[in-house]
């Protein structure tokens, strides 16, 4: 279970429960400008027969523009 969201908004970017992969890319549409490149968070956290497992710690990350030069 994948979730994606962002500091102070309503609701989360991403929520994937049926996700399989052990990686992810975000093909959505939009537009990230500055002021909105810092403040994520994402946390996983797994399935199995018994049920869900606990979640993992919440790690902070930052987006930019695609096809921009990282600082």
């Amino acid at each position: 279970h994948l979730f994606v969201s962002r500091d102070g908004a309503p609701l989360p970017v991403v929520d994937l429960d049926t996700i399989e992969e052990t990686s992810f890319t975000f093909d959505g549409d939009g537009y990230v400008s500055e002021a909105n490149r810092a403040g994520w968070s994402w946390r996983v956290r797994s399935r199995t027969s018994a049920g869900w497992g606990p979640w993992s710690e919440a790690r902070p990350f930052e987006v930019e523009p695609v096809d921009t030069d990282c600082p």
